[in-house]
């Protein structure tokens, strides 16, 4: 332990409280909205969540009914379900009851303490006790141990920290910018994919191109050493408009019953957890052959790939998509149906020049992301130096 540093658990550095919801059954606890009403969906995933403002709200009626008022500072980190996830109020609010809020008492700052807890999300997530649904109950909470260094210390922790994470941040907001370039150029150059109002050829997919269904793996089947694949979960979560290099491998034995994508297809995630997602894809634009797991489409076409990739983001796919969306908890389209929305096809070197365009900023957004890489490495090393034992 550092010297002036004490161990102590983390309700005697504060008063915690489990949120709850006001009873939709009385009527005056929504009948404004007056006060932040924090759900788990209201903080990130990464780093500290400062919650300026809430998707829902609850009535000043049903605030002053309630003894879980959390006062500005309170941190707030979320026990059911994703566990972890950490925010801080900047100001008055209540919450639901998937999050723990501890109000901080004088022997701590409210940023330090969330930093702290942040870095124990992983241990946090290894006591929450349900195989299907994680639950971290009050009780397991409140008797983890932090770190607690004296107050200027804190001061000095939280304010490198802050820096390092304002930096990662605004590299971040560069990298979204860039995306909004790369959209607006698409627009600049081919107009409203709704109206056509540049008066491109229209063709139906099928009509451009076949569309094949994927299959024959599943996450279970990632070895180190394989060959080459690709699974709809990193369509939705990792890549971005077109790729160059896999992320997993499987056996060949198990590739032997699945599909390959070539340079050049694009790969489209045919399930999802809602409308919005379905249909998110991918250009493969690697120099070799890729194999293709369950739940996705592959389509061979004579397009510009990553072209195609960004007219089936665009709104004018994204709005003919919807009504051959179908299911309950899972969304699925089917290959088929994908085939008889239409594409405008303008000509190919207009395509091909948009491509060069969005792989220009491809290259600026590496440089960004290497940057990114580089402080995080920096932040997570203080972190490690500072809350580790």
């Amino acid at each position: 332990m550092k010297h002036g540093w004490e161990y102590k658990q983390i309700m005697d550095v504060g008063k915690v409280v489990t949120g709850s919801t006001p009873p939709t059954s009385d009527k005056q606890n929504y009948t404004s909205n007056d006060v932040c009403f924090v759900k788990p969906s209201d903080i990130g995933q990464d780093g500290i969540t400062d919650i300026q403002e809430t998707e829902f709200h609850i009535s000043e009626y049903a605030y002053n009914n309630t003894n879980r008022k959390l006062p500005k500072g309170s941190v707030l980190v979320t026990c059911i379900g994703i566990i972890g996830k950490v925010g801080i109020l900047t100001k008055e609010a209540t919450c639901n009851q998937q999050i723990n809020a501890v109000i901080p008492n004088s022997t701590i700052m409210p940023r330090y303490l969330a930093y702290c807890i942040y870095s124990i999300r992983k241990a946090l997530q290894d006591k929450a006790n349900a195989p299907v649904v994680p639950i971290l109950n009050k009780g397991q909470f409140s008797s983890f141990q932090i770190p607690v260094p004296p107050l200027p210390v804190q001061q000095q922790i939280c304010s490198l920290l802050d820096k390092l994470s304002r930096v990662i941040e605004a590299k971040k907001e560069q990298l979204k910018e860039l995306d909004n370039l790369a959209q607006s150029i698409f627009y600049d150059m081919f107009g409203d994919p709704i109206t056509n109002d540049k008066g491109w050829g229209v063709k139906r997919f099928d009509q451009v191109g076949e569309l094949q269904r994927g299959g024959g793996f599943l996450k279970s089947d990632f070895v180190v050493n394989g060959v080459p694949c690709i699974h709809y979960g990193q369509i939705h979560m990792k890549f971005g408009r077109f790729i160059k290099r896999h992320l997993t491998e499987i056996p060949e034995s198990v590739a032997a019953k699945s599909k390959t994508a070539k340079k050049g297809d694009v790969i489209l995630a045919i399930t999802s957890e809602d409308v919005e997602g379905s249909c998110k894809c991918t250009a493969w634009m690697g120099d070799y052959d890729v194999y293709v797991g369950a739940h996705t489409a592959i389509f061979k076409h004579n397009l510009d790939p990553i072209y195609v990739s960004y007219y089936i983001m665009s709104s004018g796919f994204q709005r003919d998509k919807e009504r051959y969306v179908h299911g309950i908890k899972v969304m699925e389209i089917k290959p088929s149906d994908i085939g008889t929305i239409n594409i405008l096809v303008p000509p190919l070197p207009l395509q091909q020049s948009f491509a060069e365009k969005v792989e220009a900023i491809e290259r600026q957004k590496e440089l960004i992301n290497q940057s990114i890489r580089e402080v995080q490495t920096l932040f997570d090393s203080r972190m490690d130096y500072w809350f580790s034992d």
